[in-house]
């Protein structure tokens, strides 16, 4: 038995925060152009796989000492040790699953404008 999921599921990107850079600016908030870093982060999983195996059963033996005799000048048969032992196979179960999951820091540059900003 087997199962997978074989995409990655990602979360959506969370904001930790910006860093500004000084770029230019005219005072008195009429307009302020520069880059800024942003901090975000998020997490993802997958591809997940697993699987899972199952067994049980019998076995069957004869004694080493079972045997038959037939005779051909008088006709007659005879037998003995022929009663098979029978022991059962407990029952097995064996899985797996196998996985990655991330969880990660993304840094980037952004280019801001902001024009006609109050105080």
């Amino acid at each position: 038995m087997e199962a997978n999921l074989l995409n990655k599921i990602s979360s959506p990107l969370v904001s930790l925060g910006t860093i500004p850079i000084d770029g230019i600016s005219i005072p008195d908030g009429v307009s302020n152009v520069g880059p800024e870093i942003v901090i975000q982060a998020g997490a993802s999983i997958g591809p997940i796989t697993g699987s899972a195996t199952l067994s049980a059963g019998v076995e069957v033996d004869l004694s080493d000492s079972a045997q038959v005799a037939v005779g051909f000048t008088s006709p007659s048969f005879a037998e003995s040790g022929w009663t098979p032992v029978i022991k059962p196979i407990p029952f097995n179960i064996d899985a797996e699953v196998k996985g990655t999951a991330e969880v990660f820091v993304q840094f980037s540059a952004e280019f801001t404008v902001e024009a006609l900003s109050t105080c």
